[in-house]
């Protein structure tokens, strides 16, 4: 008879798990001698992805894919496509760390570890957003930071191994303080994406714009020159509401599309409105833009209301609503008039 495995924890899953955060906190703590030593498990780089992926960019991938749920086609596969921003730095990483290593060092998997500060700096950034501490610069400077690392100790490593640098291990206090370092990474990343399931069980009901079938909201934005719009005085007609900004590049390039579908559609009583989401001298703004091209539809100042009842984030946002003040489409970014027509015609049959 064959004997049951006893119940309980693999001593070597532990080993490995061990061996992991002792190399990931080696890299930071003791890299010359984790980079040469080391035996690199096999998993160690998707390990690593997923830490990278799950534990700083969780929330936005949730986000993302909320967008693609809400809308149809080509929009949906539009508003996933930002995503591949998340993997650039990790593939630049490793491109700069092969080009910084050349042929001194062939081992596999060394490109992956050698990730590790990227993945540690991104962790960092990650907790330090959620306590709601902002670094300094741009989005992206933590991980330039773990980028311009990992390349520096690529160098590094090249130029040890051209000159028969020591490879002995670090002592063994090192080396416990590298595993309980190590440890304090994996609870970082793990309090990490705790934190952001939380906040997308919390919000995910309004992270997506506005979907079709939704009615418009029945608010009030102030026309540039005069008037009013009321969400309740668009039914009766089929409108198509435009939010952009002044400082949008997308937006500038797609106004002459929006001029051509009002000029083509005004006559069925199509109202094409555009909804200036600026939120810093608005008047101004708007005004200097339209002195600079004229639009044949009406402009309203919307001062947030409007943008955050239909959930816009992106810019040009496009709403498609049918007689009933019903919202039938929606766009994010770029779209083509054909689109736009086809559509309007959609629900001018309804009518």
């Amino acid at each position: 008879m064959s004997e049951k495995k006893p119940r309980g924890s693999d001593p070597r899953s532990l080993a490995s798990v061990y061996g992991f955060l002792s190399r990931f906190a080696g890299v930071l703590l003791t890299p010359g001698a984790t980079l040469r030593r080391a035996a690199i498990g096999r998993h160690d780089g998707w390990i690593l992805l997923v830490m990278y992926l799950a534990g700083s960019g969780l929330w936005t991938i949730a986000d993302h894919l909320a967008d693609a749920r809400a809308l149809r086609g080509l929009d949906a596969l539009q508003s996933l496509a930002p995503l591949v921003y998340l993997l650039l730095p990790w593939v630049l990483t490793g491109l700069a760390v092969e080009v910084a290593l050349g042929r001194a060092e062939e081992r596999p998997g060394l490109v992956h570890l050698l990730r590790v500060p990227l993945v540690a700096c991104a962790l960092l950034g990650a907790a330090l957003g959620n306590l709601g501490l902002a670094i300094p610069g741009p989005s992206y400077a933590i991980d330039l930071v773990g980028a311009a690392w990992s390349a520096g100790l690529a160098v590094g490593l090249r130029s040890g191994l051209g000159e028969g640098a020591e490879t002995s291990e670090p002592p063994p206090p090192l080396r416990r303080l590298a595993a309980i370092a190590g440890g304090l990474f994996a609870l970082l990343f793990t309090v990490n994406v705790a934190t952001a399931v939380h906040q997308i069980h919390r919000d995910w009901g309004t992270m997506a714009p506005v979907a079709s079938g939704e009615p418009l909201p029945e608010l009030r934005a102030p026309l540039h020159g005069g008037g009013e719009l009321r969400g309740d005085e668009l039914r009766g007609a089929v409108s198509v509401l435009v939010f952009w900004t002044t400082w949008c590049g997308v937006c500038e390039q797609e106004m002459p599309t929006l001029v051509a579908l009002h000029e083509r559609f005004a006559a069925h009583g199509v109202a094409v409105i555009g909804v200036n989401s600026d939120r810093k001298d608005q008047r101004e703004r708007v005004a200097r833009y339209l002195a600079r091209r004229d639009l044949p539809f009406p402009v309203a100042l919307d001062s947030g209301e409007f943008g955050d009842a239909l959930r816009v984030s992106v810019y040009p946002h496009i709403v498609l609503a049918d007689a009933r003040g019903v919202i039938r489409y929606v766009h994010q970014g770029r779209v083509s008039e054909g689109t736009l027509a086809a559509e309007v015609r959609t629900l001018l049959g309804e009518r």
